[in-house]
């Protein structure tokens, strides 16, 4: 039987819905909330559990920080290496077209293939090989400047990850879920969401009450929870700070 009376209100109470008519009456008379507006707030907190597994399934799907950084890592490496291929072809390109090396370089042919040529007979020879050399020198060039900077920016990526986390893995449902309280207390109430405790630990603020007082019927532990609102806070204030 429920705690308190609720013949003014109907709750509208779901099969599937965490908190019953005796928390929701409860969380009106403590945070001295109106009535309507709690029953809003309780729509999106009877999701929030939900909501919260959701998140967690989506970043299950998505690539680990620790296979991020190894997959750039590798086209970091990867794009060093070719710069370095590039460089030698370069090299090879970039000698004295007048010298006895030089006169033995690749011709281009109508077919579009290169055929080794021997020292040119004519002047028109000539300046079609010093034309192709040209050619296939600014192309090399061209090529190794845009892996060079690829090369860079997949460097300065890799700095730019976070580090892979050692240790106890992060809970991201309880993260999620008391994420989503603070939205709901701050946007929808229009409270401040603060963690305060007395040295036992105990919830002293409205909004550090509340979160332990969610966790009834739900799997999250009250003290886990109330922890969990620090990195919460913090996470906010430092986006907020940027």
């Amino acid at each position: 039987m429920d705690e308190y009376d609720d013949s003014d209100f109907d709750w509208n109470i779901q099969p599937d819905d965490i908190y019953g008519v005796s928390f929701r009456e409860r969380f009106v008379r403590q945070f001295q909330v109106e009535r309507n507006l709690a029953y809003e707030f309780f729509l999106f907190q009877e999701d929030a559990v939900r909501d919260a597994r959701e998140m967690v399934d989506l970043r299950a799907q998505s690539p680990s920080e620790k296979s991020v950084t190894a997959a750039w890592t590798a086209v970091s490496n990867s794009a060093t290496k070719l710069m370095k291929d590039l460089e030698s072809v370069e090299g090879i390109l970039e000698f004295d077209v007048a010298s006895d090396l030089g006169w033995h370089i690749l011709e281009q042919n109508p077919e579009d293939h290169l055929t080794v040529i021997s020292e040119p007979q004519s002047h028109e020879e000539a300046a079609k090989i010093n034309a192709t050399i040209d050619r296939y020198e600014a192309k090399a060039s061209e090529i190794i400047a845009a892996i060079t900077k690829f090369s860079l920016l997949a460097e300065e990526l890799i700095e730019e990850l976070p580090p892979s986390r050692r240790g106890p893995k992060q809970d991201w449902e309880l993260i999620f879920w008391v994420q989503g309280i603070r939205v709901r207390w701050e946007h929808l109430l229009g409270r401040k969401f603060t963690r305060d405790v007395d040295d036992s630990g105990e919830p002293i603020s409205e909004a550090a009450q509340f979160v332990a007082m969610a966790t009834e019927g739900t799997p999250y532990e009250k003290t886990t929870a109330l922890n969990m609102m620090k990195k919460v806070i913090s996470r906010h204030r430092k986006i907020n700070i940027h």
